[in-house]
């Protein structure tokens, strides 16, 4: 149970690494990061059962409570930052529509979660193995009419 453990929270640790640091890397792939009008959205996909495996009471498990169950649910996790000093956006309505390519869509909000005094937005989805997927993450500022939004093709592997 240890060894699983380490593994989930350097696996964790790694995807909050890539969400916050990972930029042009990633802008230059084009995978897992756009600039909107002036905002820098990140997003990343973690296994929901590898959150269960936090231990009871840690800041991980108390940051995301109510974990679905089911091996094809995910956690999304998107940070939003704005600017060329990518200040964090900490106070956006962010919205995420899923939809497997030719299907219909899944829209949920994404909640606020802090996680080590640094804001993300989260929720759960299912994704299936082998499967090409949209993502459109919707951010709305406080006080704005407009809605920004970051399109990513994902593919399941």
């Amino acid at each position: 149970m240890r060894r699983s453990y380490a593994r989930t929270a350097i696996g964790l640790a790694l995807a909050i690494v890539v969400i916050l640091f990972g930029g042009n890397v990633l802008a230059a792939e084009g995978s897992q990061s756009m600039v909107v009008d002036g905002l820098t959205i990140y997003y990343g996909i973690i296994p929901a059962e590898e959150l269960r495996e936090f231990p009871q009471g840690s800041t991980e498990a108390r940051a995301h409570t109510q974990i679905p169950k089911g091996k094809q649910v995910y956690h999304m996790v998107v940070a939003v930052f704005e600017g060329e000093n990518m200040e964090r956006v900490t106070d956006a309505k962010v919205t995420a529509r899923v939809r497997e390519i030719g299907l219909g869509w899944t829209r949920k909000p994404l909640e606020p979660t802090t996680l080590n005094n640094d804001l993300t937005y989260c929720n759960y989805f299912t994704f299936h193995d082998h499967t090409n997927y949209q993502i459109d993450i919707d951010v709305r500022k406080p006080g704005s009419a407009d809605t920004i939004t970051a399109a990513f093709d994902y593919t399941k592997q």
